[in-house]
């Protein structure tokens, strides 16, 4: 038989704790005592607050004017030179690649049969130079202009006459040796003709310039037809002169060399061929006649088209000349200013000082971070940190996506329309976090703070 138990001790059942609260006049009782011993912790940090609350406004106020001093005084500075940088810098890109872009949109592609296509327009061919209405030409007061017979855009003549040239060493001391040239050396000037290497090297005085010698230079005809069309004056000297061209007849006391004529008329008895001539002429490659010509076709006859004024960029003009056939690309030569390394360096200077000039605006937000407790839980601590890459950073990419793009936009619009919009939309969303980040009102904010005081 088991028996249990009547009583049980009430120290092995274990004592619950009560969270009822205690009855209001007990409550009040106590809250008297502790008043009245002063040992109230509550009532004594509630007693000590206003003079707290004074001290950190005080501070508070100080950090605040000190950064707006500093945020007045620092950023006006970088910010002028960094917009100032970034105009002047995509300004100048702008102006360097319009002279190869905006023909690139105006021109138009003719054939070489119609002289009236593109009439007033930039216009772009690739036909034969032709020699109708083009007149002999010859070297002029010269032994080899009676029969020279040649035909073509142009003669270039190159006369050189070997001579004895001084050259200065330092000094009282000077160097003498035979050199062709094509002007005369004035020997007399010589200022030491008892040198020995003067008498080994010339030992004669250079004779004078012969008169019945070609003038060196380059002779143009003053039109050259390219397929139906006609080219003038600046446009016919783009002509390469570059083909050997032999005169019909040789002059007496001339002989050929190769594409030179070379005469010993001249040449002193006593030295070693000094004031002997040779002479060689160049004119129009007619095995290659055809060029590639891009010009205003001005009814038939092609000269240099004008560009258009522009607020940034003064007006330039258009008119080129290859010889051969050339594509759009290579006769316009394009730059590529856009990504070259002394733009993109200029870019990421103004970005810096645009940066700086931003982070010293953050200043009294980031006094306020530390001297007090008004802008809530999105800046925290690291206040420093928010100001410099979470607010400049973006600020500052805004700013000069907005300078590039409006800089852009009238040349390239497709690369400044972008930009634009994507600056726009960074400025959008910096004032969306500044309004989810907005501190409380000040009466919720004493109100919470005090709360946060209880124990």
């Amino acid at each position: 038989e088991i028996r249990v138990p009547t009583r049980v001790r009430l120290e092995q059942v274990p004592r619950q704790r009560s969270c009822a609260r205690p009855p209001v006049a007990r409550h009040w009782r106590d809250m008297a005592a502790m008043s009245e011993a002063g040992g109230s912790r509550t009532h004594s940090r509630l007693k000590d607050r206003p003079v707290v609350d004074e001290e950190r406004s005080a501070q508070a106020t100080s950090c605040l004017c000190n950064s707006i001093i500093c945020m007045l005084c620092l950023a006006p500075v970088p910010m002028i030179c960094g917009l100032a940088l970034l105009g002047w810098n995509e300004s100048w890109a702008v102006c360097v690649s319009r002279p190869s872009i905006l023909p690139a949109r105006k021109i138009q592609q003719v054939g070489c049969n119609d002289a009236d296509a593109g009439d007033g327009s930039l216009v772009m061919l690739s036909c034969d130079l032709s020699k109708d209405a083009l007149s002999p030409i010859a070297p002029a007061n010269s032994v080899f202009a009676p029969g020279f017979g040649y035909v073509g855009t142009g003669l270039k003549v190159q006369a050189e006459m070997l001579q004895c040239v001084e050259h200065h060493i330092g000094g009282e001391r000077y160097v003498y040796q035979k050199e062709w040239r094509r002007h005369h050396v004035d020997s007399l000037t010589f200022r030491n003709k008892a040198d020995p290497q003067f008498k080994s090297n010339c030992n004669a005085d250079n004779p004078p310039w012969p008169e019945d010698m070609p003038t060196n230079g380059a002779t143009y005809a003053p039109r050259v037809k390219v397929g139906a069309f006609e080219i003038r004056n600046e446009f016919v000297q783009r002509v390469p002169l570059s083909a050997a061209v032999r005169p019909q007849k040789v002059p007496e006391g001339w002989f050929q060399s190769g594409d030179m004529y070379i005469s010993s008329q001249w040449v002193n008895e006593t030295s070693t061929n000094i004031g002997q001539v040779r002479v060689a002429f160049y004119g129009t490659d007619w095995e290659n006649p055809m060029v590639t010509v891009a010009a205003q076709n001005d009814g038939g006859v092609l000269r240099p088209w004008k560009s258009g004024s522009s607020w940034l960029c003064t007006p330039f003009t258009v008119g080129e000349v290859r010889l051969g056939r050339a594509s759009l690309e290579q006769l316009l030569n394009p730059v590529s200013v856009g990504i070259s390394s002394g733009t993109m360096a200029l870019r990421v200077a103004g970005f810096a000082l645009v940066w700086l000039a931003v982070a010293c605006c953050c200043c009294p937000l980031e006094a306020a971070a530390r001297c007090g407790r008004r802008l809530g839980v999105c800046l925290g601590a690291k206040m420093v940190w928010v100001a410099t890459c979470g607010v400049a950073c973006p600020a500052a990419l805004a700013c000069t996506m907005f300078v590039v793009g409006f800089v852009w936009a009238p040349l390239r619009p497709l690369v400044a329309v972008p930009l634009l919009v994507l600056s726009v939309a960074v400025a959008a969303g910096m004032a969306v976090v500044y309004r989810l980040c907005k501190p409380a009102p000040r009466g919720k904010e004493s109100a919470r703070d005090l709360a946060s005081d209880k124990p």
